[in-house]
């Protein structure tokens, strides 16, 4: 039997998840829960974990019940809490409960949510970690992810997802619509952002970017999912890069991505690599997860150290 600490985000599924939680069919009760029912308890958490860890066992198991930005902020906090601990490695496991929008780290060859609990402590293996260091306009931070970071049209999605008022009414009808409008909103004020990138020790190159992605989990935003798999613990993450192109060419692009496929021969850039940088002209959106910032510059590569995550 499992003993885990868990995490509920009640703001999940437009303030519905506990609900959704109750109407999952019977689980392993939690040793204990954390349960969070408004923005202000998020400061009350890392002291909570940090107090689970020390008091064992190790490693210490625990579940983020809501969508990817809860499993997002939960990673972190297990990762500031490590850190500032002094723990060796595997010093915890982590779970996941579906109660989000888009739920992309709950999502494998599919991009339907098969399972809405991935909680399997006795298959917990280890996973690459996305370490994104990010300057922007209001200083530098350092995030980290086993699932995707985004720029351009993405990023500016997920924007509009998270803080449009009209987005956050057609979420309580219908989660595909609200992605469905904020992706179009997203297309509607599309502009290129002159950038520098790096690929691993290649020459940096300029491009006018309209969209980036970088990936260990080839799912994102709803049913887009990238064309190329990453293994989990492979030690790289994959990428892809859209420059400006034609609006008709961009739409056949997405209309792609919504079923897996992408054509390189538009010039779209798909591929693999240990580290990335870019360097934009002016501030640009950026989203790791769901969390979105303004940022003139990011640095991504694989986190020394490996997560132990639930299949």
């Amino acid at each position: 039997m499992s003993v885990f600490y868990r995490i509920v985000n009640a703001e999940a599924r437009a303030g519905r998840a506990e609900a959704a939680l109750r109407g999952m069919p019977p689980a392993e009760p939690a040793r204990e829960e954390f349960v969070v029912r408004r923005p202000s308890q998020w400061s009350e958490l890392p002291e909570w974990i940090e107090s689970r860890l020390r008091a064992g066992p190790s490693p210490a198991r625990f579940v983020a019940a809501g969508g990817d930005g809860t499993a997002h902020s939960v990673l972190n906090l297990l990762i500031e809490a490590e850190t500032g601990l002094g723990l060796p490695e595997h010093a915890w496991e982590l779970g996941f409960v579906a109660l989000g929008s888009s739920n992309d780290y709950h999502k494998r060859r599919d991009h339907r949510v098969t399972d809405p609990r991935r909680t399997d402590f006795a298959r917990a293996s280890p996973h690459d970690l996305l370490r994104a260091e990010i300057s922007g306009e209001e200083g530098s931070l350092t995030r980290y992810s086993a699932l995707n970071f985004s720029a351009g049209i993405t990023a500016a999605g997920n924007e509009i997802f998270n803080s449009s008022g009209l987005v956050r009414g057609l979420k309580r009808l219908s989660v595909d619509a609200a992605i469905g409008a904020a992706a179009l909103s997203a297309f509607v004020a599309r502009s290129p952002h002159p950038a520098e990138i790096r690929v691993d020790d290649a020459p940096p190159r300029r491009i006018e970017l309209l969209n980036a992605g970088v990936f260990k989990n080839r799912h994102f935003s709803g049913s887009f999912r990238y064309p190329l798999d990453v293994a989990p613990d492979s030690g790289d993450f994959g990428y892809a890069f859209v420059p400006r192109l034609p609006l008709a060419r961009l739409l056949a692009v997405f209309s792609g991505l919504a079923r897996g496929e992408f054509d390189v021969r538009s010039g779209i850039d798909l591929g693999r690599a240990r580290s990335l940088s870019i360097r934009f002209a002016r501030p640009a959106p950026i989203e790791i997860d769901g969390e979105v910032f303004r940022a003139r510059a990011v640095d991504l590569s694989i986190h020394s150290r490996k997560a132990w995550l639930c299949p």
